[in-house]
């Protein structure tokens, strides 16, 4: 089984998502009152008030300050979270399994071949080995 290594905890994770949230929420509720905004003032005729751009409204609404720094603050917390490491298992493909199952019968061979040319077996013990090992692969 391969495992693979995940470098954030779940309460970082979620952190960082209420971060990226906030932010998304300030922009939402931003653009609808800069909307809200150019159809007022053009309504009034006040063409000089109306802002330059989105960003400069945003810049502008204390409001949108707020919640950009909580927003920001949120990711930068989650970021110095402790990092904790999880374990996952993950499910070897059916190829890899039998590469992996060669490798442990060739690996054995070679452990039975060593002790072979230790002089604790006997040839005729290796062969007997040899040959179970072969007809376990196939």
């Amino acid at each position: 089984m391969i495992i693979k290594k995940q470098k954030m905890s779940s309460v970082a994770v979620l952190v960082l998502v209420a971060g990226i949230l906030v932010l998304i929420v300030m922009f939402y509720n931003g653009y609808g009152k800069y909307v809200e905004r150019i159809e007022q003032v053009s309504r009034w005729g006040f063409y000089d008030l109306i802002p330059d751009s989105y960003l400069s409204y945003l810049a502008s609404d204390g409001g949108s300050w707020v919640a950009f720094i909580i927003g920001v603050g949120l990711i930068i917390v989650s970021v110095r979270l402790p990092k904790k490491t999880v374990e996952i298992p993950v499910v070897i493909p059916a190829v890899e399994q039998e590469i992996q199952k060669k490798q442990s019968r060739a690996d054995e061979l070679i452990k039975y071949k060593g002790i072979l040319d230790s002089g604790v077996l006997t040839q005729e013990e290796f062969d007997a080995k040899k040959k179970e090992l072969l007809e376990r692969s196939t």
